[in-house]
């Protein structure tokens, strides 16, 4: 409780409820004109266990008309402390996507082809080239992820054919109006499209940024050696269309200067707007599956 003296003869007298904030005002009554004083606003912020917060304990003063012009005291009831602000030895810490090798990148996809609605056989490729980075808050030597970004140029989709590796640009980065395809192919007998006109390539990759990663394995730690199974929400822009898709992924940090990304998962062609020229009745599926095996490595 506290006490407040107001004038001789006049004790207030509070009692401290388990409430979550109380304020006492000190209001002298009168019935008559009087000089002006000072009262004393009194405010008391209490944590749910009933122990003041003295972070939060406020004092100030306001001016009032009272009788006879005796003064209530300046001084603080409460004592304030200053607010303390929390250390950390936090940082962020940046990793660049790193091939693993001179023309892989981890980046592997399957597409699966044949008369619709059977599509037995599949097309398997990679893409030899991509770019990236994971954004890490590094906490006495834990990493937590904040943001994981790649692209992707579509011209580095190789599927070991180039016949095939054209169609798959044009279904990719042509921009379908104003174009021969998806009528005919615009491919040439050389297998490339033009650099400019209704038929080039308008959209040149495929970029991929992960955000609000939410970790579901026992594991929360993100240390070497101790890999972490994780959930990130995936925004998605593929033939200029972007999408939001949540993924599942395990990183693992290597070592000191390495982290490792790792993912498998479906998308579907027809929420990208893709249209894929058929040969004959044999058209591919509409879901293709990619496999994500990433290393990055710190700045």
């Amino acid at each position: 409780m506290i006490y407040n003296r107001m004038k001789p003869g006049r004790l207030a007298l509070l009692p401290l409820v388990g409430a979550s904030a109380i304020v006492a005002s000190f209001v002298s009554s009168s019935c008559g004109t009087s000089p002006r004083e000072k009262d004393t606003e009194i405010i008391i912020v209490r944590s749910e266990t009933g122990t003041p917060n003295s972070d939060t304990n406020l004092t100030k003063t306001t001016e009032k008309s009272v009788q006879n012009g005796d003064s209530i005291p300046k001084e603080p009831l409460v004592p304030t402390e200053p607010i303390k602000k929390p250390t950390t030895d936090e940082k962020t810490v940046s990793f660049k996507l790193v091939n693993s090798s001179a023309t892989e990148t981890g980046i592997k996809f399957t597409i699966p082809y044949g008369i619709d609605p059977v599509f037995p056989a599949k097309h398997n490729g990679i893409a030899n080239a991509a770019s990236g980075q994971v954004v890490a808050r590094e906490d006495l030597k834990n990493l937590s992820l904040i943001e994981a970004s790649f692209s992707v140029p579509i011209i580095g989709l190789k599927t070991g054919d180039n016949s095939r590796d054209c169609h798959l640009l044009e279904s990719l980065g042509i921009k379908y109006a104003g174009s021969v395809f998806p009528k005919e192919h615009a491919c040439d007998k050389n297998n490339t499209l033009p650099t400019s006109g209704p038929n080039a390539v308008s959209f040149p990759t495929i970029d991929f940024n992960l955000t609000g990663f939410k970790i579901t394995s026992e594991n929360k730690s993100l240390d070497v050696s101790k890999p972490v199974v994780m959930s990130a929400s995936a925004d998605w822009t593929v033939h200029g269309v972007k999408r939001q898709e949540n993924i599942a992924m395990t990183v693992a940090r290597v070592d000191e200067k390495k982290v490792s990304v790792k993912s498998n998962f479906d998308f579907s062609i027809k929420n990208f707007e893709i249209i894929v020229k058929k040969a004959g009745p044999v058209g591919v599926a509409d879901k293709v599956s990619v496999s994500l095996d990433l290393s990055f490595e710190q700045q």
